[in-house]
């Protein structure tokens, strides 16, 4: 069996000849980048969230398929970060302590091209 990544590659190729091609004027247009890898990304994660079924199985005899299956689930998402992504907004306290860093790098730095005049 072909990983998702290894059937991209193969496939990328022939995808890059098909747009050179076009491109010059020759053949039908391809598929949009993401028409073209969005059946790479679902098998990719077809694949892994198998993968953790499987491995969730191993010696546990009383846990269901179906349980497993949406362990495994849960785990892709909460790994991939498939829920819908906000928009990164850092703490107060973090911003200070960048500042305060910051503040103190400048503060070295001055000091030290003082000291080598």
């Amino acid at each position: 069996m072909k990983t998702a990544v290894t059937m991209l590659g193969e496939t990328f190729r022939q995808w890059q000849r098909d747009w050179e091609s076009y491109d010059k004027g020759i053949g039908d247009k391809p598929k949009s980048y993401d028409e073209f890898i969005s059946p790479f990304i679902e098998l990719e994660k077809e694949q892994i969230i198998n993968a953790h079924t499987n491995a969730y199985l191993i010696g546990e005899d009383d846990i269901s398929v179906e349980d497993a299956n949406e362990a495994s689930i849960k785990y892709y998402n909460q790994t991939y970060n498939q829920e819908p992504k906000k928009e990164y907004q850092p703490s107060e306290e973090y911003l200070k302590k960048q500042r305060d860093n910051m503040e103190g790098f400048i503060w070295n730095r001055m000091n030290k091209n003082n000291q080598n005049k």
